[in-house]
């Protein structure tokens, strides 16, 4: 019986006989990836960073908004909005020259590289300069390649290029908190810590200066409308002492309170009306009496206004209980009869003088309280309108009171901030403070990229291998 393999070694095998056959092109393809990652690694530049943490913390804002009162704020131009004036600072093309002049990175080639020169002029170097001279001189006398060789040369365009190439590798990253982070990439490890410090040290200073190189012109326009908010002030000023002087006005305590004399009105005519009412009910029932004297017997006691009226009713009183005795006893005509009827008709009569007397006299004690009550009537109208008078006196007062506080604390605002800027322009370069804080110093560069060159090398043998199996 013939031995027979196993299904999956004979694929293994098959697979072996395939990759035998196939070894020249695994090899090939192994080496063209091989030699294509080593020249990679051997042209390829290394990159590092390096980074760094910035606080950037600005003054609390005043109680009062000039830039509301004015409309414009020039010398608070760089402050608009909390911290994007700095971070836009941060990454200027002013801060970068700044620093590439002060560390001559123009005249360090390890860490930014010359202009790369474009394809054509690298394919035309392959021509001979024969060659070249015959065709530039078919076509033009200047060739786009000379003036390309002027600009590389030429040192505002290096300048230039280099600010590009620096921004480009300086990253900023803000936060609302107020911290920022800050990037630097580049190929020069040794500089790299160096120059991000540099950085921070010149972005503190330029920030400094810009506060500073507007502080005349802050000056002279903070002057300006101090001129402005003190002509205000005085104005308002002289508008209240006017005002006050027009109307006479004594103490404010005074001139504005509730005036002292309105109850007292109040409560004396509700008193005249009392009176008056007394009095009108008092007339109506002496005119009543004056009818018919024989009412007197329901004749409410009127002692207080006329004693003789009640010591009259009493003797009639007893007169009329005479007079009832008497009638049981004799008749109409007897003489004691007669003599009591005449005494009752005298006591009538006596009571019809006296009722017509305390009318007279209610009647004038009448119109006296009346005329009282009418003059309270006109103190109240008076006083209700002097009250109004006070009212409208004390809004205008107020709102002149009013206006010249403001036109105060705005002065005082003026004023404090040309102090400031005062005291900022006379500081020294070695007391200048910022409000800038670097929270952690710049860190040494690290490098870019996972993995080192020969771990790099080994990955391409692997696709090498891969690559020339799959073809």
């Amino acid at each position: 019986m013939p031995l027979t393999l196993p299904q999956s070694f004979s694929d293994v095998l098959d697979y072996r006989h395939i990759l035998l056959k196939r070894k020249w092109t695994i090899i090939l393809s192994t080496v063209l990836v091989f030699l294509f990652t080593s020249v990679r690694l051997a042209r390829e530049t290394p990159l590092y960073f390096s980074s760094a943490q910035l606080l950037l913390s600005h003054e609390p804002p005043s109680a009062l908004n000039l830039e509301d009162i004015f409309q414009q704020n020039p010398w608070e131009r760089h402050q608009q909005g909390p911290d994007m004036s700095s971070i836009v600072l941060l990454s200027s093309r002013m801060l970068a020259e700044r620093v590439i002049g002060k560390l001559r990175l123009d005249e360090d080639p390890s860490f930014l590289a010359p202009p790369r020169p474009s394809l054509r002029r690298s394919l035309g170097k392959l021509v001979p300069a024969s060659l070249r001279k015959k065709i530039k001189g078919l076509f033009s006398k200047r060739s786009p390649e000379s003036s390309e060789e002027a600009a590389v040369t030429d040192p505002s365009f290096k300048l230039q290029w280099l600010v590009n190439d620096y921004l480009m590798a300086l990253k900023v990253f803000p936060t609302e908190t107020g911290l920022v982070q800050v990037n630097l990439t580049g190929a020069g490890q040794g500089r790299l810590r160096e120059i991000l410090e540099t950085h921070l040290k010149e972005f503190v200073k330029l920030d400094l200066e810009l506060k500073f190189e507007t502080s005349e012109e802050a000056e002279e326009w903070i002057e300006e409308k101090l001129q402005e908010a003190k002509h205000r002030l005085e104005m308002s000023q002289l508008a209240l002492l006017k005002f006050t002087d027009e109307n006479q006005l004594p103490p404010v305590q005074e001139a504005f309170g509730p005036p002292a004399n309105l109850g007292a009105q109040e409560q004396k005519a509700a008193e005249y009306k009392t009176v008056m009412q007394t009095r009108q009910v008092g007339m109506e029932l002496l005119q009543s009496l004056l009818k018919n004297p024989d009412v007197i017997e329901g004749l409410p006691e009127m002692r207080d206004e006329s004693p003789m009226l009640e010591t009259l009713k009493s003797e009639y009183l007893k007169l009329s209980a005479q007079y009832n005795t008497l009638s049981t006893q004799y008749g109409p005509d007897h003489p004691n009869m007669v003599r009591a009827k005449n005494q009752i008709a005298n006591m009538k009569q006596q009571i019809r003088e006296e009722a017509h007397r305390l009318l007279r006299s209610m009647k004038a004690q009448y119109a006296f309280f009346e005329g009282m009550l009418a003059k309270a009537a006109e103190d109240q109208a008076e006083t209700v309108k002097d009250m109004r008078r006070r009212a409208d006196l004390n809004v205008r007062f107020q709102a002149l009171s009013s206006e010249v506080e403001s036109n105060r604390k705005v002065y005082e605002e003026v004023l404090a901030k040309l102090n400031l800027v005062k005291l900022m322009g006379n500081l020294k370069d070695d007391t200048l403070m910022s409000t800038i804080k670097v929270i952690d110093q710049p860190q040494p560069a690290l490098a870019l990229g996972g993995g080192s060159k020969i771990g790099k090398l080994g990955k391409a043998l692997g696709m090498g291998m891969l690559l020339g199996i799959a073809v």
